[in-house]
């Protein structure tokens, strides 16, 4: 009996590719996340600014003068990380490493957009920060 070729082939299977970020050595800290209005799952890697006022982390939005500077991401690789509406959230912040632009969500929390996005991660504070952000064009 002959082999056909199609019965060799099963159901297709699709693979994610995996998220291209290398933390430096301790650079993934914990941190303290502040509370969010209506309490959304943030993915892996959304972009974080310290709060200097009240000592936590939040989602970063580049209208907003206190954390308007990109200064970690989320690190949750195993799923998204949930929010409080009230309370604070203990997190993992991504402060030191590389990461790739593709891989870093915008944030919805503040309806940004990638044109901001992209803006904010060529800063070069990013890289006074030791986080190097891989996948950029016309970096200043």
């Amino acid at each position: 009996m002959a082999v056909q070729p199609e019965s060799l082939i099963g159901a297709k299977v699709s693979q994610v590719q995996p998220k291209r970020v290398f933390p430096a050595h301790d650079g993934v800290r914990p941190g303290t996340l502040g509370p969010i209005t209506g309490a959304p799952d943030l993915p892996d890697l959304t972009p974080l600014s310290f709060n200097e006022t009240t000592s936590k982390w939040a989602v970063w939005d580049d209208a907003t003068a206190a954390i308007d500077d990109i200064d970690g991401f989320l690190y949750s690789p195993a799923e998204a990380q949930s929010s409080h509406a009230t309370n604070d959230t203990v997190i993992q912040v991504f402060r030191a490493g590389s990461i790739h632009r593709d891989d870093i969500p915008v944030p919805t929390t503040a309806a940004q957009t990638q044109g901001a996005l992209d803006t904010a991660l060529k800063d070069q504070e990013l890289r006074k920060k030791n986080i190097e952000v891989l996948g950029l064009a016309l970096v200043f």
